[in-house]
């Protein structure tokens, strides 16, 4: 009784001290809700749940396997590869490394790309073949437990394994274990389960069979294998590959002399005995070979190389998810490839994704990089609550979180926003017709919903009176727009129209589009055998003045003011929402505003890009002592040294410094200098430079 007593003391003692210590140190959660589909022109609103975080790092373009990978051959920088068919990349901390089995010599290559896989090689060593591999080994994976790194390739009857230790940089220590009914050792793949490591091999011979590997809780254990037979078709299968989703295991297999695709389904966990169907043939293939699957943003995606000549690779899109069917995309990189064999693992490295493509044929290496994208209002942010984010076009964009980045703390979250385009919608110019015609309006097709002012919700109707018509339709992703249409019914007598329009919008009059004031006649038959004479006075309302200056630049610590002021507008609207006619910008971008002026819309849009310039000037200054604008001076950028002069429009000068950091305050011989244009010449060299002496002049504004 004492005893245990004293054992529930401990327990009970060990249970607090730890579960202080969790609340000691918390464990850091990146995580974040969006909606994950938004209408073109709306906003993309994500909620920050993430907790425990200290920095975060957004990015709204990231890399994206929903898109073609840019493809390029970074060759064998020391001539190591000769036979290479597999290999594997991994991420270890803040290294980076591409594995390769080398049939030819019997040996495995370690690349090491440093802090990240847009290096080239930087080192490449040959780790040998410690005496058991030869010709025959085959598939590469690399994995790593809590006791440390592990390689394991395919030799023959034989599964070879490399214990890295703490570090993969490490020499491996190698050992062998004999696979029980295996003839022709090829693809490998290792996951975890639980808390519990499991492997799959294939055996290449023409009436191949899968092979589970059981680790246990480490992959140090001595494996145990079970030979799982001919599972889904296997005929010659080559290469392998797995991935989870919705808690179920799905097991890929490539079957290179048929061209087909085998897929296995482990929906009782790995342990149970897996059902398998053969997909069928891949057209349009030679030779498949090596496969991979990655899981990114929600989504999981898969590539397969053709061993030919010149190379195929091929996305494979699960649009229902690993269950469902799937569907082929040769997407052709441009990167050159000579019978590609194996690929690689698709690893995220920052705001990118990479993998590595084996050519066979030319002993070269192929690296695949899915780039960010740059449709995004913004790229990045680094704050807690990032603004509303806006898309230029339709398609699928990720947006990822890392908070804590660098530190142990570290943790990341990856969502998928899908844009759709709005309906296309257009009922045509204003319609005129005889007394009795039937005028057919059509919204167009491809759309789920359609709502007319007389009620109607078909796709076309039919109006007989004179009037104004308006259709809002919602496609299938529930986008809508909006249009309208002027229908005009005319008796059978001359028959007088006065329309008033827009400037920006033209009107359809004696046989063309009309977009000046004037008077315009048309005959219109009729199917009654009726003409009528319609003379229609068409009246184009003036353009207001709206310009918000030509494209510019802005440099550090500047502002621009983008004055769309227009006398009697009505309202004014900016790309963010803003409803000010003044809008004061203090970083690049393309701004754009929208003004309501005599009921009529318009618009105008201003790029303002980042500073092209190591010395900026002003066109303006103010020196009305409120804060902005006071001083005429420049923004510079690494100056060494500078001296400015400035003119009045009669050659006389008004000022001089040769301190950067003092400018004009508009005032001469202590009194006020008139409001005119005035002239500057600057000289100044750059810091770093050569020493030589650069000049700029201009002309700028004294406002009071």
């Amino acid at each position: 009784m004492k005893n245990t007593l004293a054992i529930l003391i401990i327990f009970f003692s060990f249970r607090i001290a730890n579960q202080a210590q969790i609340e000691k140190n918390p464990v850091a959660l990146a995580d974040f809700s969006v909606t994950d589909t938004v209408c073109l022109g709306n906003p993309v609103i994500i909620q920050n749940y993430s907790q425990d975080a200290t920095t975060y790092h957004w990015n709204f373009c990231s890399g994206n396997t929903y898109y073609q990978p840019v493809a390029k051959n970074i060759g064998d920088p020391v001539s190591l590869i000769s036979n290479a068919h597999f290999i594997a990349a991994v991420n270890d901390g803040d290294n980076y490394f591409t594995f390769i089995t080398d049939a030819n010599r019997g040996r495995l290559i370690r690349n090491s790309y440093g802090s990240s896989f847009v290096n080239y090689p930087l080192n490449s060593v040959n780790l040998g073949g410690f005496g058991l591999l030869d010709e025959r080994v085959r598939g590469i994976q690399v994995k790593k437990d809590n006791a440390g790194w592990y390689a394991f390739a395919m030799n023959h009857s034989k599964l070879v394994i490399f214990d890295f230790g703490g570090s993969l940089l490490n020499t491996p220590v190698a050992s062998a274990v004999e696979i029980p009914g295996m003839m022709i050792g090829s693809g490998i793949a290792i996951c975890s389960e639980g808390s519990d490591w499991f492997g799959f091999c294939l055996d290449g011979s023409p009436n191949g069979t899968i092979h589970r590997i059981e680790f246990g809780n480490s992959l140090g254990n001595t494996p145990q294998f079970t030979n799982l037979g001919n599972i889904g078709n296997l005929i010659s299968p080559t290469n392998l590959t797995m991935a989870q989703q919705n808690g179920i295991w799905y097991l890929f297999v490539t079957n290179t002399n048929i061209n087909t695709l085998s897929k296995l389904t482990f929906s009782q966990g790995l342990t149970a005995p897996p059902v398998g169907v053969n997909l069928g043939t891949l057209a349009g293939f030679n030779n498949i070979a090596g496969i991979s699957l990655v899981s990114d943003c929600e989504r999981v995606h898969g590539y397969i190389v053709d061993c030919i000549p010149f190379g195929k690779l091929v996305h494979l899109i699960f649009e229902n998810g690993l269950a469902g069917p799937v569907t082929t995309f040769a997407t052709n990189p441009m990167g050159i490839m000579n019978n590609p064999y194996g690929i690689s693992e698709i690893i995220r490295d920052g705001d990118s994704l990479f993998g590595f493509v084996v050519n066979n044929g030319s002993s070269t290496l192929t690296r695949l990089d899915f780039p960010v994208c740059s449709g995004a209002s913004i790229a990045s942010f680094s704050g807690p609550d990032p603004p509303p984010i806006y898309y230029a076009a339709p398609g699928n964009y990720n947006i990822q979180l890392i908070i804590n980045k660098g530190t142990p703390q570290q943790s990341t979250e990856c969502k998928n926003v899908r844009v759709v385009d709005l309906p296309t919608i257009n009922l045509g110019p204003d319609r005129t017709a005889c007394t009795g015609t039937q005028v057919v309006l059509d919204a167009g097709a491809g759309d789920s919903l359609y709502e007319w002012s007389t009620g109607e919700t078909t796709r076309t109707i039919s109006v007989a009176s004179s009037g104004r018509y308006s259709v809002h339709v919602l496609n299938f992703s529930r986008c809508d727009a909006w249009d309208t249409i002027a229908v005009n019914i005319v008796p059978e007598i001359r028959n007088p129209v006065d329309t008033t329009i827009c400037f920006n919008q033209p009107y359809f009059a004696q046989g063309a589009w009309r977009n000046v004031s004037g008077v315009y006649r048309d005959t219109l038959p009729a199917s009654t055998g009726c003409d009528s004479i319609v003379e229609t006075s068409l009246q184009v309302k003036p353009k207001p003045t709206l310009n918000l200056g030509r494209d510019t630049s802005i440099c550090p610590g500047m502002q621009i003011i983008l004055d769309a002021t227009v006398s009697g507008a009505q309202s004014y609207i900016w790309q963010d929402g803003s409803r000010s006619p003044v809008y004061t910008v203090s970083q690049p971008g393309i701004y754009w505003v929208h003004l309501l002026y005599d009921e009529c819309m318009y618009g105008d849009t201003i790029t303002i890009s980042n500073c092209p310039y190591k010395l900026w000037f002003p066109n303006a200054f103010s020196p009305d002592g409120n804060g902005f604008n006071d001083y005429f001076m420049p923004v510079g950028v690494s100056i060494a040294s500078f001296k400015m002069r400035i003119y009045d429009r009669w050659g006389a000068m008004v000022f001089e410094t040769d301190d950067i950091n003092v400018g004009w305050d508009g005032r001469v011989k202590n009194g006020p200098a008139p409001a005119d244009a005035y002239v500057f010449i600057a000289d100044y060299t750059i810091a770093g430079g050569q020493g030589e002496n650069q000049r700029e002049t201009g002309v700028f504004t004294l406002v009071r």
